[in-house]
């Protein structure tokens, strides 16, 4: 990622979600925040990774959390 398209904290949480293929009201409501809210966390994890969907997001998040598994 270019410097300054970091994803939050929040962000990574709301990625993670994703990759359990949860939908945006599960994902409020594990968050205890608005669907709203969830929608524009979800549009700047696409923007700031360069995928076209959630799925390719939540693909990239598997391989980094696969990466990140000690052998």
């Amino acid at each position: 990622m270019a410097k300054g398209t970091e994803l939050s904290a929040r962000e990574r949480e709301v990625l993670a979600l994703l990759s359990e293929h949860m939908t945006n009201r599960e994902i409020a409501q594990r968050l205890v925040i608005s669907e709203g809210t969830v929608a524009v966390h979800v549009k700047h994890i696409l923007r700031k990774l360069g995928v076209p969907n959630r799925r390719a997001a939540a693909r990239i998040w598997s391989a980094r959390e696969n990466q990140s598994r000690p052998e």
